[in-house]
């Protein structure tokens, strides 16, 4: 904060590993980290510091919110939505069309095959919803 008061057009990087590859019509937000091997495919959105880690892959039309981050080796059916904070752990993978919810945390290795509310920890195959977050909560 103290930086970004001192020089307040300071932007914010946004990093994109040469091996990484995006499709056509993305948007990826500043300060967003896409790492190693990831794919991100057409028509996705993904907002400001998000992390998309080591050969995650993001499929078409998915939209991650601010803040939100896929651990290594995740997959994404297409059309998922991720919400602002949400984590999803290593080798999770999402079905078409699911939603996970803001400030929610999904287990590595879970199978998402329906929609996830905000504020909740998800784990297994399928994955369950074990027990609920509040704001400022620990992710692990």
């Amino acid at each position: 904060a103290l930086v970004k008061s001192q020089l307040p057009e300071l932007p914010i990087a946004t990093a994109i590993h040469p091996s990484a590859i995006i499709g056509s019509d993305v948007s990826i937000g500043a300060g967003t980290i896409v790492m190693a091997g990831s794919i991100v495919n057409p028509g996705c959105s993904i907002g400001k510091c998000c992390i998309v880690n080591t050969a995650a892959s993001l499929d078409h039309d998915s939209t991650m919110h601010d803040y939100s981050s896929l651990a290594p080796g995740v997959v994404t059916g297409g059309n998922c939505t991720i919400g602002s904070y949400a984590a999803i752990g290593i080798g999770a993978t999402l079905i078409h069309d699911v939603t996970i919810g803001e400030h929610t945390v999904v287990g590595a290795g879970a199978t998402v095959t329906a929609d996830i509310d905000p504020f909740a920890v998800a784990i297994g195959t399928p994955a369950r919803v074990t027990r609920s977050r509040t704001a400022g909560s620990k992710y692990l």
